[in-house]
């Protein structure tokens, strides 16, 4: 067979579909991904029912020790405050705590990150394949150090976007979000990803911000709901950030599984 002319020549065009691939979309904000990524924890609880499970009692595990780290620095003992401050006292505390428990729990913050965006792996194991297990939740760890970094960067870049007036923490939010994901996916080291991530969103920026906030306000019904809750709505956020880093996926033809 001939040569095809260099014009033409061949290049990654991700993953082909399957008779139980979900299809993809082109490139944008679908908020009726909400719906879908509901329909997929209420079929496959045992997975992301589980799997958020897990997510909160690992990262509440790695954390305590940090918290108590943060305690001790902040007022002397691992317990917390001895005596609450009075008058003027309390904001110079109140300052003080906020500081360090800022800077003390970075690294577990991300850590707890890579667990969670590995629902966001088996949301799209389970769109690209039709179906995903507990295993993949820890898909992340295989990639660890750049997933880790890109979750470590993310983390620093809301929490001081939040500390700047809340939207610039949104903004960085929203750019950032398939960052962890693409580390994992894609092969990349932590700041190729963000950058990768930052130029797919950037066209669809506003939109993709108001996902984020409605996703952030589904997670806050569902602490507001006591665990039961916590354990549908946090992996219904990160499913619907996993659909539509695959919709981006598809058009940046660069996936490697």
């Amino acid at each position: 067979m001939e040569t095809p002319p260099p014009q033409f020549a061949s290049y990654p065009r991700g993953q082909a579909p399957t008779d139980t691939a979900m299809p993809t979309r082109p490139p944008g904000v679908y908020f009726d991904y909400f719906a879908v990524a509901y329909k997929m924890v209420m079929k496959n609880a045992g997975v992301y029912v589980v799997g958020a499970l897990l997510c909160i009692v690992i990262s509440y595990a790695v954390s305590l020790p940090f918290s108590l780290l943060a305690n001790y620095l902040t007022y002397g003992s691992a317990m917390g405050v001895q005596q609450y401050p009075k008058g003027d006292e309390i904001f110079g505390v109140l300052f003080k705590q906020l500081a360090i428990s800022g800077v003390v729990q970075v690294i577990p913050s991300a850590f707890a990150m890579v667990l969670t965006y590995g629902i966001a792996l088996c949301a799209i194991e389970e769109a690209d394949t039709g179906s995903t297990t507990v295993n993949t939740l820890f898909g992340g760890f295989r990639q660890f150090w750049p997933v880790y970094f890109a979750c470590l960067m993310v983390h620093v870049l809301v929490t001081l976007g939040v500390y700047m007036c809340l939207i610039p923490g949104m903004v960085a939010g929203a750019a950032l979000s398939f960052a962890p994901i693409i580390a994992a996916k894609e092969g990349c080291g932590a700041w190729e990803a963000m950058r990768i991530s930052a130029s797919r969103i950037m066209p669809y920026i506003l939109p993709m911000v108001g996902l984020t906030f409605v996703g952030g306000i589904v997670v806050c019904l569902g602490i507001c709901a006591c665990v039961v809750g916590l354990l549908v709505s946090l992996p219904v956020f990160y499913i619907v950030v996993a659909l539509h880093y695959r919709d981006f996926r598809g058009q940046a033809q660069v996936f490697t599984p």
